[in-house]
Parts: structure tokens; sequence; C-alpha cells
């Protein structure tokens, strides 16, 4: 059983790495990798996925940037009216308390590179690189999910 997991998740590994940078580029930078580091490396790219959907990363870094912004005046140039944050309404604390969410996770964190594959092939077509063209769908698919959530927050608060 862990096993077929462990090769499950390095053939998922191997197929993103080929998808993200393209089929050709994958190929040749996994042929010229270490095996070691390819047997370790590409299982960690769907748990990373999968930890990445569930930790609530968000709220650390918009604590980490409210309790430092104030100190880089550099910062403030760029973004007025930073030093007035908006309360916030922190989300539920347990993200896989109900099934349903947990399917929701799992499934969107792994078809999150397909789908930023997909957008960026059809948005940044004058992009010549494959992985630049998922990295700046990813950036957008990312602002897209967290106004969503912000939204949603908003709604369930009223």
């Amino acid at each position: 059983m862990v096993g077929s997991i462990y090769w499950t998740a390095v053939t998922y590994g191997a197929v993103t790495v080929m998808q993200v940078v393209g089929h050709k580029e994958g190929l040749d930078v996994m042929e010229r990798a270490d095996p070691l580091f390819l047997l370790i490396g590409l299982p960690t790219i769907p748990v990373m996925l999968i930890l990445g959907k569930m930790i609530r990363w968000e709220d650390y870094v918009l604590r980490l940037w409210r309790k430092y912004s104030n100190k880089l005046q550099i910062l403030n140039s760029i973004f007025p009216g930073i030093g007035c944050p908006v309360p916030r309404i922190p989300a539920e604390a347990n993200p896989l308390a109900d099934h349903v969410s947990a399917t929701r996770i799992l499934c969107g964190a792994l078809v999150f590179p397909t789908i930023a594959t997909i957008v960026g092939k059809l948005m940044f077509s004058s992009v010549n690189s494959n992985l630049q063209r998922t990295i700046l769908e990813k950036e957008n698919e990312e602002v897209k999910e967290r106004q969503q959530s912000t939204n949603s927050r908003d709604d369930v608060a009223f």
C-alpha cells in the first residue's frame, strides 16, 4: 500500500514537472538530475501542493506584513494606506473538519498545476517559457482565490 502511494506520488511529480516546464525541457531536466534527488524530490511535489492548500499560510504572511510594514518606509510609498489595516474575520480553525472540505482541498491542490498551465497558455501565449506562463497564471489564480475567500468571509460576517 505504501509503495503504491509512493510511486503514484513520484509519477504525479514527474508529470507535473513535464507539464509545468514543458515536455522536452522537463525530460531533459529529469534525465540530467541525480536519481536519488528524483526519488526524493518528485514525491514531495504532490505533498507540498496538498500542504500548501491545507496550511493557512496567507494569515501568517498577512500578520507579518501588518507587523513590519510600518517600519519599512519603501512599502508605504509603494502601497499607500497600508498603515490602517481593515479588521479581518479569521477563517475556520480546522479546514479538514468536513469531509467535503478535505476532498476539495485534495482535488484542488492536485489539479492546480494543470489549470495553471492551461490558463497560462491561453492568457499568456506571447510568453515563450512554459514555466513563466504557469507562474504568471498561478499568481493570477492565487489573487482571485484570496478575493473570493475574503468576499465569502464578508458575507458570513453580515
